[in-house]
């Protein structure tokens, strides 16, 4: 009974902290899973000429029905409107001297305190393998549109399903 008493003390202060998920150490080691990279996914950085400026486009490359697509990566909003520019330095360092680095998906779980429900799902990432060290470089990727993300979801549940990696979609 203290010990319900006591977990349900420390959820109630970190919803006071503003932190939203459960402090379970089973479930944060569910939440902070190992990346799986994709094999039929990769991701390429184009240099393009504007205004006299160089600036870096990056895209996630795939095969749709034995259609080449290219999506896109925008860095994301945030809840005032402004753009997350720090992302492309992170792209920048994710890729150091390479031209294409591997697309990965990383699951999450967390359980949303308001309504005390467990709410999963995967978080997209550029991904490389430093091959002196072995440490691993990442950073989080996000699309711009619906129609965007919808190929990345059909092209990871084309993957998942001729590849067998156990992703539940």
């Amino acid at each position: 009974m203290k010990e319900v008493e006591e977990k349900q003390a420390k959820q109630t202060e970190n919803l006071e902290n503003g932190t939203s998920f459960s402090t379970d150490t089973e479930e944060r080691e569910e939440e902070l899973s190992k990346y799986m990279v994709i094999p039929d996914m990769f991701i390429t950085r184009k240099t393009v000429k504007k205004g006299g400026r160089v600036y870096n486009d990056y895209f996630v490359n795939g095969v749709l029905r034995g259609v080449q697509v290219q999506v896109r990566v925008r860095p994301g909003k945030d809840s005032s409107g402004f753009t997350d520019v720090s992302s492309y330095t992170m792209l920048d360092i994710v890729f150091g001297s390479l031209t294409s680095v591997q697309f990965a998906v990383q699951s999450y779980k967390r359980r949303d305190l308001a309504t005390n429900r467990s709410v999963t799902g995967y978080t997209y990432h550029a991904y490389s393998k430093d091959p002196k060290d072995g440490e691993e470089w990442t950073a989080p990727l996000r699309f711009e549109t619906s129609s965007d993300k919808a190929m990345i979801m059909k092209m990871i549940e084309v993957s998942n399903r001729d590849h067998e990696l156990g992703l539940i979609l």
